[in-house]
């Protein structure tokens, strides 16, 4: 199952990755290693601190290419 989600996560489009990644558990875990967090300015950061996802987020900022800080403080501001 591991390989088919991560398979599916590669063909969603960008605007659709945050919600591939709220969906369960192992959408999150798979998801985050075959799908960029960063992508459009951390917006699944932002996400994550607005809508109040806080296992995502414990996730999110566990990975060493999320920068909380980019854009111009926005992640941290929001939470």
């Amino acid at each position: 199952p591991k390989d088919i989600v991560q398979c599916i996560g590669r063909f969603l489009p960008q605007k659709d990755w945050f919600n591939f990644l709220c969906t369960c558990k192992l959408f999150r875990n798979v998801g985050l290693t075959a799908v960029d967090p960063t992508i459009k300015n951390n917006s699944a950061l932002v996400h994550a601190c607005t809508k109040g996802f806080i296992e995502l987020l414990n996730d999110l900022l566990n990975d060493p290419r999320v920068n909380p800080t980019h854009p111009h403080n926005l992640p941290l501001r929001m939470a």
